[in-house]
Parts: C-alpha cells; structure tokens; sequence
C-alpha cells in the first residue's frame, strides 16, 4: 500500500497511472481500498469488492480530505458484521 503524501483527487489519480492502473490507498480506518479508472473516472473498491466511483472531491476538513462516492463501501470488519438494516441478535 502506498502513501499519498496530500490525499487528493488528482494524487490518486497519479498514484494509478503511476502504477499502471491500480492504486491501493489506506483508509483512516486501518483498511485499503484499490482505485483503477474507467471511462475517464477514478472507481474505488473495497476488500468486499463492492465498488463506488468518486463523483466529487478535496473537501479539506481538520482530520484529512474528503471525496463524495457513488455507492457504499464497506469496511472489512463490519463487513463480517449482521446484514444491513438487520437487528444485531436476530
């Protein structure tokens, strides 16, 4: 997994071009997700190989940038978790 020095869109983009097509980004959850482009986009894909692309970003905040997705990713701990909208125990 590689670091992105500044955390922004066009860093991740360069992290996958660099790395001819796939780029792997640590979240601030311990987990990973891999970036690859399609059609001129940046997708993401989670360990669960759900996949979400990124529609908006570098909304900077005190604690790291944020980037507006498509769909859910999930993170692979609560991933083994109960299913969503399921009640925990039953």
């Amino acid at each position: 997994c590689e670091s992105i020095d500044e955390n922004m869109y066009a860093a991740i983009d360069n992290l996958v071009d660099k790395n001819k097509g796939k780029g792997v980004l640590a979240t601030m959850g311990g987990g990973t997700l891999t970036a690859t482009k399609e059609g001129g986009k940046t997708v993401l894909t989670d360990s669960a190989g759900h996949r979400a692309t990124i529609t908006g970003g570098d909304e900077q905040y005190t604690n790291g940038v944020a980037h507006h997705i498509d769909a859910l990713l999930v993170p692979a701990k609560a991933a083994s978790g109960p299913a969503v909208g399921q009640k925990v125990g039953k």
